[in-house]
């Protein structure tokens, strides 16, 4: 009778062991939420694209990005659900939440699915160590957004941050927030969802839209809200590389109608219309010209302020002539000159014109 007594007991607490891993994997500890359910409203608040889907969308997604957080390879799914219903939805997770910067890009696609698979490019150990190095990172990154007064500068303060750490380059990590976040080297999917991964850590909704270049090829870039209006940001095509170190802004909180070359995927969700302009760089720190006479005015004010060996001055021009009056002036150099001559050592410098967006930048060496 003791030993049966005894394999009973091994038996129970086999059972007990066991159900205790099963509740941890599923949650029902509080870890992890039930089945058939959505993100909570302040994560929900946060990600406007997630608000675009129905309900039953919504249950999926949730589902999908909880088994992907806990590095889970197998999940079953809250409906029966089409390939076309089930890539949508994961690749919206893939584009939209770039902490799962660990899950790769091939998936499991069926003409119906109610489980599917998850493939993974690191071990969740290797996951963990990689979380700890961005944690770090962006732990800095918060703290010099946490110094500025308004949404607008905590988010110019972020893109200026990323585009001076990390450079347009190919890499295993490229299109990912570790690489350019960690390495310092992305390409435009690693740029903004390294963008939208630290401004929704300072509890700011910006999104990843996903799209097309004018030339016809991939690209990424951001929307984020400030104020209750939306902005169109392009990181990416803000950090150039002729410019030292020094970053431009002819993609920062840009209006739809002066945001050219971009556009967005229309089967990934409703992208928000972008009208406002309060928060747009030349606007808000007066980098307008209204006349080509200015140039020279704006120059001498930097030249008396500015300490360094380089510096990037912008100007937005309101009209075509106003822009090709500004331009002539500045090839001709011989009013910018005369406004940095006595200010600025080298007296030397370099220019940047887009003339479709209507700006003007002048690099001083």
């Amino acid at each position: 009778m003791q030993r049966q007594g005894k394999t009973v007991f091994v038996l129970l607490m086999a059972a007990g062991v066991l159900f205790l891993v099963l509740a941890v994997r599923h949650g029902l500890f509080g870890k992890a939420r039930t089945q058939g359910s959505c993100l909570p409203e302040e994560d929900a608040a946060l990600r406007y694209p997630y608000q675009q889907l129905s309900g039953k969308e919504q249950q999926l997604y949730t589902a999908l990005y909880d088994a992907m957080a806990a590095h889970e390879e197998s999940v079953v799914l809250p409906y029966e659900c089409t390939a076309d219903e089930y890539e949508r939805i994961y690749l919206m997770v893939r584009m939209q939440e770039p902490e799962l910067f660990y899950v790769a890009d091939t998936y499991q696609l069926a003409d119906v699915l109610t489980e599917t698979e998850i493939r993974y490019d690191e071990t969740a150990e290797e996951a963990a160590a990689m979380q700890r190095q961005l944690d770090r990172v962006v732990d800095e990154m918060l703290l010099t957004m946490s110094l500025q007064p308004d949404e607008g500068q905590k988010l110019l303060t972020l893109h200026d941050l990323i585009a001076k750490r990390c450079r347009y380059a190919p890499s295993s990590h490229a299109s990912d927030i570790y690489g350019c976040l960690v390495e310092g080297v992305a390409q435009c999917e690693g740029y903004s969802k390294a963008f939208c991964y630290v401004a929704r850590k300072a509890g700011l909704q910006v999104m990843t839209i996903p799209g097309e270049s004018d030339r016809g090829l991939g690209h990424a870039w951001n929307i984020a809200e400030i104020d209750d209006e939306f902005y169109n940001i392009d990181v990416t095509w803000d950090d150039e590389d002729y410019l030292n170190g020094a970053v431009s802004h002819r993609y920062y909180a840009m209006p739809d109608t002066r945001f050219g070359g971009h556009f967005a995927n229309p089967s990934a969700f409703r992208v928000p219309e972008c009208t406002a302009d309060k928060e747009n760089y030349y606007k808000k720190y007066g980098l307008v010209l209204n006349e080509s006479s200015q140039m020279g005015t704006y120059c001498h004010q930097w030249a008396l302020s500015y300490s360094g060996a380089t510096g990037f001055l912008e100007f937005y021009c309101p009209t075509p002539e106003i822009y090709q009056a500004v331009a002539a002036d500045i090839r001709s150099g011989t009013a910018i000159k005369s406004a940095i001559a006595d200010l600025c050592t080298g007296g030397s410098f370099r220019y940047t014109a887009d003339e479709q967006g209507r700006i003007v930048g002048i690099l001083f060496e």
